[in-house]
């Protein structure tokens, strides 16, 4: 959605225009380009943006000035891509029902989480790319409202998924290649890997990862371990590609323990000795929040009617 610059940098405190953060809006929304000269504003006629400014226009998510100009080249303010953001997900005519801009929309962007880890700005300052990453990223997840009738109505579809055409996987990698746990599903051809569902081992995805990484290590090394990751994959028909692996949000603390060291278990604990002493450890755990490993295999721990087993 945002792109850096050629000698690799992104420059996250630099500022952004209003044309350019309405090409971020209108690609965000996979919307292409109207071929139509705008007339609505008066001061984008030879702009680069004039047609993503007349697309955005037409959906809503943007206005001018009172005298009739957009301004594409002054930099936008932090309350102006709030107002955009918000408008792009259909949340306008609630913020015009809180007050309006800027306020009303402030308070929705709130309330939409679109503010969230930003800090240090005022609303009418100029934005940081930084933050208008930051404003993006929040917004990709949120489900997006539609109007039906005279009524705007939840959607059931998110930027993210419905329109940038990326869907999200949270479970154990279970397989790179030859590299593989018990919970892998068939064999795995070179550069794909396969992500499963620990809570239902019957759902899961295999994907190739090579437009990700054409090293095997970067995603090797997580092998067994609960991640995130975000593929591409028009229907289930169609072959998936890895976009992104979050490792950092999920947070994995693994104990490798021989069967020979183990000294008790119980639902909420395991003792065992350290390997080649007699010095007893305890690892305290809620056991509906971790996951159990025997020999590569992931094995559940509940077996019905309350009982459970390892």
């Amino acid at each position: 959605v945002i792109n850096g610059y050629e000698d690799g940098t992104f420059k996250p405190d630099g500022s952004i225009t209003r044309a350019e953060f309405t090409k971020i809006v209108t690609y965000t929304l996979g919307l292409s380009e109207l071929k139509t000269e705008p007339k609505e504003f008066s001061d984008i006629s030879e702009h680069w943006a004039r047609y993503n400014i007349k697309t955005a226009y037409d959906q809503g998510i943007i206005n001018g000035f009172e005298d009739g100009t957009f301004r594409p080249d002054e930099n936008v303010t932090y309350e102006q891509a709030l107002k955009m953001v918000v408008c792009t997900l259909g949340y306008g005519s609630f913020a015009e029902a809180a007050g309006g801009y800027p306020q009303g929309y402030q308070t929705q962007a709130a309330a939409l989480d679109l503010t969230k880890s930003i800090t240090g700005l005022g609303y009418d300052q100029p934005a940081s790319r930084g933050a208008i990453a930051q404003v993006v990223y929040n917004a990709l997840e949120v489900e997006t409202k539609k109007l039906d009738g005279t009524t705007w109505v939840s959607s059931g579809k998110n930027l993210l998924n419905d329109y940038l055409g990326v869907k999200k996987f949270k479970g154990e990698m279970a397989g790179v290649e030859d590299y593989v746990t018990g919970n892998c599903h068939g064999a795995l051809l070179k550069g794909q890997m396969q992500m499963v569902n620990v809570n239902d081992t019957s759902d899961y995805i295999t994907m190739d990862y090579t437009e990700y990484t054409s090293n095997i290590t970067d995603v090797s090394k997580l092998l067994g371990k609960m991640i995130t990751v975000y593929y591409r994959q028009k229907n289930e028909a169609d072959d998936a590609y890895l976009v992104i692996i979050d490792d950092e949000t999920t947070k994995n603390t693994e104990y490798v323990i021989k069967s020979d060291d183990l000294d008790s278990f119980s639902s909420s604990a395991i003792k065992y000795f350290e390997e080649g002493t007699n010095a007893s450890k305890s690892v305290k755990f809620d056991l509906d929040k971790v996951t159990v490993r025997y020999n590569g295999k992931t094995v559940s721990t509940k077996a019905g009617n309350g009982v459970r087993y390892v």
